[in-house]
């Protein structure tokens, strides 16, 4: 009898993890239309990165970092202002909001903070790409449902992504074209969420993802180098929860670079080797996340830039007292970076 309920659960149990393949985050299902399958042996074309056009040298982004837009902020006016005041002080070429812009549950709230975050955003004609961070899909809101959002704006470089990929979504590539020829890139990554919900144990970058950034990269640097760019294409990388080697150095005083922490940082539960992928590749200059909302200390780790974004919100009793505004990252096609903080003192 034990032997026959072995014989029975077996093929149960596989059919179960069969079905796991199309589902993400906690039972999420993927909806046909984003359904994506990555492997190592696929083909690198254009349909797997978005394209952005510039004029200059230069590609100058604006970091927005937990915006926070609904019942846990008790500024919204203040954060409108701050939002429009520090893309119109900038001016970039790029918007990236890190994750975080919304972190009630409830989906009417988690839908209108949403469009009215977007909706001004994309009042300025500039492209943006979005982060997912821990609690922008926490709520009655998947994913896809904000991916479903976003393409409703013309100036939205989001992209689901490959869903075989941990976390389903949010994991892209953006490329810099000047005279049509690629000389820069910007990732995306999924950082995740917490473990259980409001832990502060978070979960870690998958062993997929890194292994698709480096099969990614090296599309991207063919066509740079089919192009006629020399040397290793440069880019920047963007998620929400902090790297791991950013904790292990943050204290280092001669890694500083700008900026302050007023709290300790909370990154992925297990280092995954993301950093090193990062130093193996050698095209990122720069990795920017948020999450940690008094934090904005940079340091400067193996010729990489490691650290937060200006907190761009207000969570009450979280952070009132610290710098509110945004991140200006300036990356040359040469490859070399400046950073400006753009606060909002009003």
């Amino acid at each position: 009898m034990g032997k026959f309920k072995k014989i029975i659960i077996l093929p149960i149990l596989v059919m179960l993890v069969s079905m796991l393949f199309v589902m993400v985050g906690c039972g999420v299902k993927v909806p046909e239309k984003y359904k994506k399958q990555w492997s190592k042996s696929l083909k690198f074309d254009n349909t797997c990165y978005k394209t952005l056009s510039i004029t200059s040298d230069e590609l100058k982004i604006l970091q927005l970092a937990d915006i926070h837009f609904d019942d846990h902020n008790n500024r919204k006016e203040w954060t409108l202002d701050l939002i429009k005041s520090t893309i119109e002080s900038s001016m970039p070429d790029l918007i990236a909001v890190t994750g975080d812009w919304v972190s009630t549950n409830e989906k009417k709230e988690r839908d209108k903070a949403t469009k009215t975050v977007f909706d001004l955003i994309d009042s300025y004609y500039i492209p943006w790409i979005v982060a997912f961070g821990n609690h922008d899909a926490e709520g009655e809101l998947t994913k896809y449902d904000f991916a479903d959002i976003f393409a409703q704006y013309k100036n939205s470089l989001f992209d689901v992504g490959f869903t075989n990929l941990k976390g389903g979504a949010g994991n892209y590539i953006v490329v810099a074209e000047k005279d049509g020829k690629p000389v820069q890139a910007v990732v995306t990554i999924d950082s995740h969420s917490a473990v259980k919900k409001w832990s502060t144990i978070y979960d870690s970058i998958g062993k997929d993802q890194i292994e698709w950034y480096k099969w990614a990269m090296k599309g991207v640097q063919d066509l740079y180098a089919k192009a006629g760019g020399k040397g290793i294409i440069p880019s920047i990388n963007f998620q929400h929860i902090p790297i791991n080697e950013y904790k292990d150095n943050m204290d280092n005083k001669d890694l500083y670079v700008l900026g302050e922490n007023k709290e300790d940082s909370y990154p992925g539960k297990k280092n995954t080797g993301w950093f090193s992928a990062l130093k193996e590749i050698g095209s990122s200059k720069g990795v920017f996340f948020g999450h940690d909302h008094a934090n904005n200390k940079i340091i400067k780790l193996d010729v990489i830039y490691l650290g937060y974004g200006v907190e761009s919100g207000w969570c009450e009793g979280y952070a009132e007292d610290c710098k509110k505004g945004g991140l200006l990252i300036t990356l040359s096609n040469s490859g070399s970076v400046k950073l400006e903080q753009i606060i909002y003192d009003k």
